[in-house]
């Protein structure tokens, strides 16, 4: 591969993994400091909900209007306005600006990496390369900008300042800052990439021009049906963890980047497993090979279960958690690479196939953290992974017998 087709596929994928970097580090510091203005968890986990639901949203309007011709339009317009959300960040020293920043960073995020993975598909899917390894690599990409999120929140956290009164420093002034820089350094990388990509620019909106996801692929099922249901319950399970974990390890007294990293965990681990598991994607379309994560996903949300079998305090061990960290990332990266690789198959369907598949990411993000919260309040820390664990568990068995009724190949 020339050395400029290897710089343009790095500036390619940097991009979702500055984006989600820059998500990660809103979805850490609004639970955390609703918690330390005195919020319960409820409260707490539905920053994430905010965000999700503005993704559901435009993602339903973006699923009716997007195509091949106004996809980098979209990015351009949705990048400028994230810079926004960032700066308006500075001003978030209360509930209200939390609410907003959440909701309004969700809803200009959602028009620029939708319309991105369609991009991706036209630029970067070729004899040579594979539609999952693409997704695999945009999977990888966002998980590992995501993982870092957390992290630096909470290292930048810890730094003192002025404080707003409500105990906790001005650390998160900092992070604000340093998402509003890598949103515009990720402005500066999509001039570049929308500049020099001209194979993208040679193509024409006709659905019959874009790369066969797989050989052979008319004969292959649409699963994209399929793939939404993964998305949204699986998603449940990974607001849960997002909403609920953050907020409860930090009124238990666990420090901030002890819990940052173990979301960095979190995060590495479904970006690395998700390009891991893409160099094939004949798998994609086996119904046991689903059932087998699905237990994978379940074993992983039963540990978080380990303080109660051990009667121990929720911060006694710090192995269970990054333990459970491991085995959900692993299931949360075939997740994402089975939604999105089915989302994209279809050779006439991509866009809205996609835009309706990020509408039930976010649904199942928006719904994780409410639920998880609620049952956290009521019953405490323990009871939303139970619930996720049975969710996921019986994801799995359906997938089984989907795959056993509508997954077989036309000959």
């Amino acid at each position: 591969m020339p050395a400029d087709r290897r710089l343009f596929r790095f500036l390619l994928y940097l991009m979702p993994a500055m984006l989600d970097c820059i998500t990660g580090i809103f979805l850490f510091i609004g639970p955390v400091r609703a918690t330390i203005l005195g919020y319960d968890p409820l409260v707490a986990g539905s920053m994430v909900t905010a965000r999700s639901l503005a993704c559901c949203l435009i993602g339903l309007l973006t699923a009716r209007i997007l195509t091949n011709r106004n996809a980098v339009r979209l990015m351009f317009l949705g990048n400028i306005m994230m810079l926004g959300v960032c700066l308006l960040g500075l001003a978030a020293a209360n509930l209200a600006m939390l609410y907003a920043t959440s909701f309004l960073l969700g809803a200009f995020q959602v028009i620029f990496y939708t319309p991105f993975q369609l991009f991706m598909k036209q630029v970067d899917v070729d004899a040579s390369k594979p539609l999952s390894r693409a997704v695999g690599s945009y999977t990888a990409a966002w998980c590992v900008g995501m993982s870092f999120g957390p992290f630096i929140t909470g290292f930048l956290m810890r730094f003192n300042g002025s404080g707003n009164g409500a105990g906790d420093s001005s650390g998160w002034i900092y992070s604000y800052l340093a998402a509003a820089a890598l949103t515009a350094a990720m402005l500066a990388i999509l001039i570049w990439v929308a500049k020099n990509s001209r194979e993208f620019r040679r193509r024409t909106p006709d659905p019959k021009d874009a790369p066969a996801a797989v050989p052979g692929g008319e004969k292959w099922p649409d699963l994209a049906w399929l793939g939404w249901s993964m998305g949204f319950f699986s998603l449940i399970a990974l607001g849960m963890i997002k909403g609920v974990f953050p907020a409860e390890m930090t009124r238990a007294g666990q420090p901030g980047w002890l819990t940052g990293s173990l979301m960095m965990v979190l995060s590495f681990t479904t970006g690395v497993f998700a390009y891991a598991a893409s160099a094939r994607w004949r798998w994609l379309y086996s119904g046991p090979a689903m059932f087998g994560f699905g237990l994978l996903g379940t074993a992983g949300l039963l540990l978080f279960l380990y303080p109660a079998w051990a009667g121990q305090d929720l911060i006694a061990n710090a192995w269970p958690y990054f333990a459970a960290m491991l085995l959900f990332g692993s299931y949360a990266g075939v997740a994402f690479l089975y939604s999105g690789f089915h989302a994209l198959a279809h050779p006439k369907k991509a866009g809205r196939n996609i835009s309706l598949n990020e509408c039930f990411i976010s649904a199942g993000v928006m719904t994780g953290p409410l639920l998880g919260g609620w049952l956290a309040k009521r019953h405490g820390f323990f009871p939303p992974f139970e619930l996720a664990a049975v969710l996921i568990g019986l994801l799995g068995a359906f997938q089984l017998l989907a795959h056993r009724k509508y997954g077989k190949r036309r000959t």
